[in-house]
């Protein structure tokens, strides 16, 4: 178990701020997951086993995400992006978010709201 903010850590890498609650979790859900399955590109993140680095840590194995591509780009940010974009468009046109099967199927659910544009700040 983790040491909560009033418990001591003997692990030096571990800061716990006293003065700072944590931010009250928002209710899980799969809708980003569902999204992105339905994008086409879409595949589960690889896990790669690192055995060199597992035995300088003094543990039985350490596994990484693989997340060199998302979507045919080479970062993990493309999950964000898109999810962020999908909600926007949904929230500005109004269109039902579970009313399509394919991304044709989504532009086409789009098509009478265009033009649109998007800005964002990266």
């Amino acid at each position: 178990m983790p040491p909560t903010s009033d418990q001591p850590t003997s692990d030096p890498r571990v800061l716990l701020n006293k003065v700072t609650p944590h931010p009250p979790a928002r209710p899980s859900t799969r809708d980003p997951l569902t999204l992105h399955q339905r994008l086409p590109g879409y595949d589960r993140t690889p896990l790669r086993v690192v055995p060199s680095l597992a035995e300088r840590l003094g543990i039985g194995a350490l596994y990484v995400k693989d997340e060199s591509t998302r979507l045919g780009l080479p970062a993990f940010k493309m999950l964000g992006a898109s999810w962020a974009s999908y909600r926007s468009v949904i929230r500005h046109t109004g269109i039902d978010p579970d009313g399509w099967d394919t991304i044709e199927d989504l532009a086409a659910m789009i098509q009478p709201h265009l033009p649109l544009t998007l800005a964002t700040a990266t």
